[in-house]
């Protein structure tokens, strides 16, 4: 059976790299970043009961949770998530 994935992991890790500086990029190892981004998208989505709802913020905080499993310093700002300069 095929697992029901809450979100692409692909748009997640790009979403995040928009997020992030020239140079923080530049830093960035990109093929462990999408791998990771995968390994998460497939854990929120193992813990997630199928009858829950995934809205917008679910997906604010799995952002953040990408981020931060990678090294980047994040907070709220404004009610926006915001990734800190390193």
């Amino acid at each position: 059976m095929t697992q029901q994935l809450l979100t692409n992991p692909i748009r997640l890790a790009d979403r995040a790299l928009t997020m992030l500086s020239t140079k923080q990029r530049a830093d960035l190892d990109i093929l462990e970043f999408y791998e990771l981004s995968e390994q998460i998208v497939v854990r929120w989505s193992d813990d997630r009961h199928p009858s829950t709802g995934f809205g917008s913020s679910d997906r604010t905080f799995m952002l953040r949770d990408l981020l931060e499993s990678s090294g980047f310093k994040t907070r709220f700002v404004n009610h926006r998530l915001a990734v800190m300069a390193s």
